[in-house]
């Protein structure tokens, strides 16, 4: 049974029949109260009955789109080793505002270091280092506007523009930005994307 937590819903990923055809529908599990179910667009179907949102096509796509992604992430971060929560939160390095979905992240683990998927290996920098690891790989001079965060241990950093609004990996010793590759607009895209992209490169040499 596949339940997910929808507007704050824990519900049960189902399908209702609705005029003979079978629907893709959500079924309220639990929530935290009433108008937290109404807001989330779940009804009564009869009386006494089951709590059921109907979705759309695009809200099904959406809701499918987040499970296989939380599974891939999952599986990725299977053997990685993370830290322990930090103790103060930056949002900021050299002036440059660090991205939420990152923040959210880092506020859970703190970074580590480990396998991540098939084919990779990385390390992301704690929080509270995020400060002195740009300056002694003098960011703001060979890569101005980036904010490296963490890096494959080969050579490769990871970074993110807030300006542009992208993930990507640069070469530590290439400043050309036509070169940095994996370029993702959210942190789950890009280390999804970086394994991909890991998996191909092996297979052109099975």
């Amino acid at each position: 049974m596949d339940t997910i937590t929808y507007k704050g819903v824990l519900c049960r990923l189902g399908t209702y029949r609705v005029k003979g055809e079978n629907r893709p529908a959500l079924f309220c599990i639990d929530a935290q109260d009433d108008r937290t179910v109404y807001d989330a667009g779940f009804e009564e179907v009869h009386m006494a009955g089951p709590w059921v949102k109907i979705l759309t096509d695009d809200e099904y796509e959406e809701i499918m789109k987040t499970m296989t992604t939380g599974r891939k992430m999952t599986e990725m971060f299977r053997g990685f080793q993370f830290n322990e929560k930090p103790d103060n939160m930056i949002s900021e390095v050299n002036g440059h505002a660090l991205p939420e979905d990152y923040l959210a992240f880092m506020s859970r683990h703190n970074g580590g270091e480990g396998p991540l998927g098939e084919t990779n290996y990385g390390r992301f920098y704690r929080i509270e280092e995020l400060q002195e690891v740009n300056d002694d790989y003098e960011v703001e001079k060979w890569w101005p506007g980036y904010v490296v965060f963490g890096t494959d241990g080969g050579g490769e950093l990871w970074a993110y523009n807030p300006e542009k609004k992208v993930y990507c990996q640069i070469d530590s010793c290439n400043i050309d930005e036509d070169t940095y590759n994996t370029l993702s607009e959210s942190l789950e895209e890009f280390l999804i994307r970086m394994d991909e992209e890991g998996e191909s490169y092996d297979n052109t040499f099975i």
